[in-house]
């Protein structure tokens, strides 16, 4: 430990009744033994100065430490790692005090994250103390006057400078290499002595950390931007210059210890760390200052003028606002300021703090309305760079509101649409009207891309201009359904119909309008329940009229297409039994999860269940409950109940809707509601083709099961779609490491490669991996495998084994064996090496990179996320099996095999040793923290390759398993009848 904290717990033991002597780090560098210190506000009164002073040079004088940044920390936070106290960091954050020296570091700009070190040197010269005795100290320094504020004076302090430096690692470089230099320059510093010689690797490492910023002691540090080698070859320097020196520590005792008086009786101390009172302001005013900074960023880059007086109206309005928000920030800072004071003087309950916090003149800086307002402002800023970017398309916008004149009437599309065409009649020049809104721009994002692109397009090619003007209404309290574009000639006047006695124009309505030629809209259903419930049974009288039984064995979709450009995939899923019977099911819902990741959206989501609701709670256990959490909240308005099997119980649908909803209550499902709107009734048997005998029998619950079918359509038509690619959850994290896992160990199989290959000074040229897409479902066990020689390795390539038939290969597999998945196949190749790549680097990124997958398991771990337990365990087995199979082979000589399968023999312990120091750190990654390990692996170009291809396996795989029934081929009761209420 320094010696700040060893006098600090020294002190603790004489504390007495009437006071005890407080440390501080320096912020004002003025103070001398003598000078007077108000604690509660910590400042400094006066810089009074006594001769009479013992000194001596301290044990320990070279102090240097590094550590590692966290983005999930506030910048007042790291204070504490070089030695700022809970009290002092308080005050830094209710701006007691002006920052000063290495304390400005909370001034730093720049993020701070797991690629930022810390290299915190402090250097001590001396110290100097007064030798004070209790109540007698008015011998040596008179007694402060009666009307002072002090609470404490200066009688000990420490000298000398310190230096922090913020370093942020280049991309380019490795982690490890410049974590080694920096805790070598740190073993050297502390033992007073740093040698960084012009021809060691270690001068050009510290050369190549250009991105640093300095903060220090004012007499040494004159910039920000010096360079780390300069601040090294000047330490020696400021340290045999004494004036470069200044207080570093101040030791301070109560007034009332050093003197006798009445003025001093008053007592300050400070709440313990722990007082949970007092800590929640670091974090509150932490949360409103990052907060504030954002809303700051925002309104600098907002513009002046937005081109529409609605929209220049909202940023004025937003802008007071802000301004409010801010008068009141400094008014709540001010509140707890003195509040700090008086409880630190003793005037004061810690209580009275959440009583400020709390207070209703202070609602604005809630974390909910900042984030509400921060939103807000982030949609204007977002509307101003649209605006930005239509104009350099040529493209004029205008919006809605601004068309009508009377602002305290509620427009109507029908009144602007009306203004519009009466207005644009009169243009010479030909147009095209967009409308649109921002929600169309959300949820009809692919469609709004084509309409652009089409548009601009259109221009380009058209030998007439051509004015294309983006009606946006958004700000339009009535919801715009639908795109709509309007072209010229709007207007066509007929002088021989006009009525004289009337001054009015007659508007034609426009032709309609071809432009532009879109995708269909794609209505995406996911269809599921337990076996035997006949949802596949649904789709297939869908498309034939009449039912067959069918049982799905793995998703598959079926496509209709419609009228009006409207698409309808029904997504059906494989029947899940009751899991308590078949653990396979476990398994069936993280591949109906994967399946539906190769989709963009969802519409809804269609459970088909049997009235008898004894045998669903396990279904929702088990299926649905996995998959809500993958999908909710997000999915919980698109969930629609479908009964099949009902004619015999139409008339306890009632029942059925009570004992649904305990259901979902029991399996604390809450946010899903079973509503008369969301629910339907099908009788499946009214459906089949009867005798004569049975079909008067049917005909009702037919004519019912019909209509049912209808209102179904029409109610998934109405919902709001479910963007997937948008989704983060703690199941899709769990699907998407397992998705990564084969990519990451092949990855991480070609980094040891290329180390062993700089080992054996044979890497001219280093190893690369392709990576190729498959069409069908294989594993390292139905796959055929074949040795390939490749300079001094034998590498295992695999490949589909085809067939005589169309039977899916990877059924074959026997299920007592280990099955490692294979999506893509995999090749190497020699290409030349890059220029400057280091030796090095390879050794480095395996240790870096195989932590980085411990990291990713230790989160599944404490989430108990992973069913396999261990994703990537198994693909490690499967590489030492075939290192194995290579090394048996008897006429052949492998050495350099040999040394990659020592590797993977090694990395069970070095796992071990991950798991064991994650677990010591107690790291617990929130789901944003896991995806940018997860974003950050993707971008590896070896990894991007692998997920690419299986990402295309996939759709490959998903086309295989859908049917498109075209127009043409639809005869049904149902779609005519959902058709014939569209038209």
């Amino acid at each position: 430990m320094n010696e700040i904290w060893r006098s600090s717990s020294t002190l603790n033991l004489y504390k007495t009744p009437d006071g005890y002597p407080i440390e501080r780090k320096v912020i004002n560098a003025s103070g001398r033994l003598g000078s007077l210190y108000d604690a509660s506000t910590d400042n400094l009164i006066d810089s009074h100065s006594v001769q009479i002073v013992e000194s001596k040079v301290p044990r320990t004088r070279c102090i240097c430490r590094v550590f590692s940044g966290d983005s999930s920390r506030d910048l007042n936070s790291f204070l504490k790692d070089i030695d700022f106290d809970d009290a002092i960091r308080q005050s830094i954050c209710l701006q007691m005090v002006t920052p000063r020296g290495i304390s400005r570091f909370i001034e730093y700009n720049y993020s701070v994250n797991e690629n930022t070190r810390f290299l915190h040197y402090s250097y001590r010269a001396r110290k100097e103390w007064l030798e004070v005795i209790a109540h007698k100290t008015d011998r040596i320094v008179a007694s402060p006057p009666t009307s002072t504020e002090a609470t404490h004076m200066i009688t000990k302090i420490v000298w000398g400078f310190e230096i922090l430096c913020i370093i942020q690692i280049p991309k380019n470089h490795s982690v490890d290499l410049i974590d080694q230099l920096l805790y070598k320059i740190c073993a050297q510093l502390n033992n007073n002595r740093i040698t960084i010689t012009n021809k060691s690797n270690n001068l050009y490492l510290t050369n190549q950390l250009q991105n640093i910023t300095v903060y220090g002691s004012e007499t040494c540090i004159d910039r920000s931007n010096m360079s780390l080698l300069t601040i090294l070859n000047r330490i020696t320097n400021w340290q045999k210059d004494s004036n470069n020196h200044q207080p570093l520590v101040y030791t301070m005792q109560p007034l009332r210890w050093l003197y006798n008086g009445s003025q001093f009786h008053v007592p300050c101390s400070f709440p313990r760390p722990d007082n949970s009172h007092t800590a929640q302001i670091e974090i509150v005013i932490h949360r409103i200052n990052r907060q504030m900074k954002n809303l700051k960023e925002i309104f600098e880059n907002l513009p002046i003028n937005m081109s529409s007086t609605t929209l220049d109206q909202c940023s004025k309005t937003f802008q007071q606002k802000h301004r409010f928000m801010l008068d009141s920030y400094d008014h709540l800072q001010g509140r707890l300021r003195l509040a700090l004071a008086d409880i630190r003087r003793h005037r004061l309950e810690s209580l009275a703090l959440d009583d400020i916090l709390g207070d209703q003149r202070y609602e604005c800086l809630c974390d909910f309305e900042i984030k509400k307002f921060l939103r807000q402002v982030q949609q204007l800023l977002n509307k101003s760079i649209f605006i930005e970017k239509l104009k350099n398309d040529e493209i004029e916008y205008l919006n809605a509101l601004d068309i009508h004149s009377n602002q305290e009437v509620s427009s109507t599309i029908v009144d602007i649409d009306v203004i519009l065409k009466r207005t644009y009649s009169l243009e010479k020049e030909n147009f095209i009207l967009w409308y649109s809104s921002d929600r169309l721009k959300r949820e009809e994002e692919n469609r709004y891309q084509h309409i652009y692109q089409e548009l601009t397009r259109e221009r380009q090619h058209l030998e007439q201009r051509i004015k294309i003007v983006y009606i946006d209404f958004t700000d339009v309290t009535e919801r715009l359904e639908d795109f709509i574009f309007l072209r010229s000639p709007l207007v066509e006047v007929y002088t021989n119909d006009r009525d004289p006695t009337k001054d009015t124009v007659r508007i034609l309505s426009p032709s309609k309008e071809t432009f532009p030629k879109l995708k269909p809209i794609e209505m995406n259903v996911l269809l599921l329940g337990e076996t035997s419930v006949e949802k596949s049974t649904f789709i297939n009288y869908l498309k034939f009229e009449s039912f067959y039984q069918s049982v799905t064995q793995q998703c598959q979709s079926y496509v209709f297409d419609l009228n009006h450009g409207l698409r309808l995939r029904f997504i059906d899923i494989p029947g899940i039994d009751d899991i308590r019977r078949n653990n396979q099911d476990v398994k069936s819902v993280d591949n109906i999860l994967n399946y539906i990741n190769n989709f963009s959206h969802l519409n809804a989501i269609c459970l088909f269940l049997k009235p008898n609701t004894s045998e669903l709670n396990a279904f929702f256990r088990f299926c649905v409950k996995p998959l809500l959490t993958y999908l909710i909240p997000n999915a919980s308005d698109n969930i629609i109940f479908c009964f099949t099997h009902t004619r015999a119980t139409f008339s306890t649908q009632d029942h059925t809707d009570r004992l649904l909803r305990k259901m979902l209550d029991d399996e604390q499902l809450y946010n899903i509601s079973v509503t008369k709107e969301n629910t339907f009734y099908f009788d499946n048997e009214s459906f089949l083709n009867v005798d004569e005998y049975q079909r008067q029998e049917y005909i009702n619950s037919r004519d019912a099961s019909v209509a049912e079918s209808v209102r179904l359509l029409t109610y998934i038509e109405q919902c709001k779609s479910l963007n997937l690619e948008a989704l983060l959850s703690l199941h899709r994290a769990a699907l998407d490491i397992s998705m990564l896992a084969r990519p990451l160990m092949e990855t991480m199989r070609l980094i040891i490669y290329n180390w062993k290959l700089s080992e054996a000074n044979l890497l001219i040229s280093h190893m690369v991996l392709n990576s190729y897409p498959i069409d069908n479902d294989i594993c390292t066990n139905c796959a055929e495998m074949k040795f390939v020689e490749l300079g001094p390795f034998l590498l295992t390539q695999y490949q589909s084994t085809l067939l005589n038939s169309n039977e899916n290969q990877h059924l074959r597999c026997l299920t007592n064996k280990k099955h490692v998945l294979i999506e893509s196949t995999v090749t190497y190749e020699f290409v030349p090496l890059p220029a400057g790549l280091k030796k090095e680097r390879w050794q480095s990124s395996f240790y870096n990179f195989l932590f980085k997958c411990d990291r990713l398991l230790h989160f599944l771990r404490q989430q108990e996320l992973s069913n396999q337990d261990d994703p990537f365990q198994p693909i490690l087995e499967r590489y030492l099996e075939e290192e194995e199979q290579i090394s048996q082979m008897c006429d052949l000589n492998y050495d350099m095999n040999q040394r990659v399968r020592e590797v993977l023999e090694s990395i069970k312990q070095m796992r071990q040793e991950n798991s064991q120091k994650l677990s010591q750190l107690n790291e617990s990654l929130s789901l944003n923290q896991v995806y940018q390990i997860i974003n950050e692996l993707i971008t590896i170009p070896t990894v991007k390759k692998q997920i690419d291809s299986i990402k295309t396996s996939r759709r490959l795989k998903m086309a295989k398993q859908e049917c498109i029934i075209p127009k043409d081929s639809i005869n049904n009761i149902i779609f005519a009848s959902f058709i014939d209420s569209h038209r």
